[in-house]
């Protein structure tokens, strides 16, 4: 349906359709032609067309947010629910892109909701830049010679803040699993430097590496590391990886956390719920999140906070919940 058949169906001109429809301010357009024109949008399901709409008003409302091929977790609906927040207090209108094998690319997206930005969690190489400026973006971010988002320091954070935990606790040969999903892989690898640092800077015996298996069960896996380099302490990526932990232990006869301590991150729902309950690090996306949104606000000259330079990164000090696995 276009403006055409609203226009027919109401019995008036395509111009007052627009006036109407756009809310177009100083028009002199009756309550009951304004009532006409919008109860047969309704009964004709119209809905306006965003590129259209973008051109004729030289400015889109749109930003368009490409999320890589991770898995859905809680920390990303923070990110994303927080940018959307502050974005919409500048009547910007958030839409999220998951990069994934069966998903259409982020540039076909972009060509249908003509995004007045675009800003990733991972910097665009400049033939991308190009492409989504020549679909009508005015800003890009991170570019190539942008600093990529924090990520990368948050993630050492958390892995940091578990070996700093363990080794409160007494722990000297800590150990660190990492997920069994490829896609996690760079994540995993930037919690396993935060272990690996705080392992090295307190003089404690390197980090023992383990990874999930593909079908799940990790007590296979377990038993053979403990006979071989008997960690006391295990730092496991994600909440989730440290209940396989907690599995393979009970199906081990090892005692949680007297034989091993176990701590995850995140903080899920069901952390609390394992036996014994999880000690974990509760992250939040709501900084990175704001960040993102103040950086596009910036670019796009309609106010926001600078973007935190490479030096300063969102100020963001992780929650160590303490529960009965370590």
């Amino acid at each position: 349906m276009t403006s055409a058949d609203v226009a027919r169906e109401s019995g008036v001109s395509r111009s007052t359709v627009s006036f109407v429809l756009n809310d177009a301010p100083n028009q002199t357009i009756s309550p009951a032609t304004r009532e006409k024109v919008l109860a047969a949008a309704e009964r004709l399901g119209y809905t306006p067309n965003g590129p259209a709409q973008a051109l004729s008003r030289g400015r889109g409302s749109t930003v368009l947010l490409c999320l890589p091929d991770f898995p859905a977790s809680a920390t990303v609906d923070e990110l994303v629910t927080e940018m959307d927040r502050v974005l919409a207090a500048h009547d910007l209108l958030l839409v999220t892109h998951r990069a994934g094998p069966d998903r259409q690319p982020a540039l076909a997206l972009a060509a249908a909701v003509a995004p007045v930005a675009v800003a990733g969690l991972l910097p665009f190489d400049g033939d991308q830049v190009a492409a989504f400026r020549a679909r009508g973006a005015r800003a890009v971010l991170p570019g190539p010679a942008d600093p990529p988002p924090p990520r990368d320091d948050a993630g050492r954070t958390v892995g940091v803040a578990q070996a700093g935990h363990l080794a409160g606790r007494g722990h000297v040969r800590i150990g660190y699993v990492h997920p069994a999903d490829s896609r996690l892989v760079s994540m995993s690898e930037r919690r396993l430097a935060g272990v690996d640092q705080t392992a090295l800077s307190l003089g404690l015996a390197g980090v023992s590496v383990r990874r999930m298996p593909a079908d799940g069960d990790f007590t296979p896996v377990l038993r053979g590391w403990l006979a071989e380099d008997a960690p006391t302490a295990v730092a496991a990526f994600n909440d989730e990886v440290a209940m396989a932990v907690l599995q393979a232990a009970w199906a081990s006869d090892v005692v949680v956390p007297v034989d091993l301590a176990v701590i995850g991150a995140d903080d899920i729902p069901a952390a609390r719920y394992t036996c014994p309950a999880l000690t974990t690090i509760r992250s939040s996306g709501k900084p990175f999140g704001a960040m993102l949104a103040h950086w596009v606000l910036q670019r796009l000259g309609t106010g926001g906070a600078a973007r935190p330079t490479a030096d300063e990164p969102p100020v963001w000090t992780p929650d160590i919940v303490i529960r009965a696995s370590s």
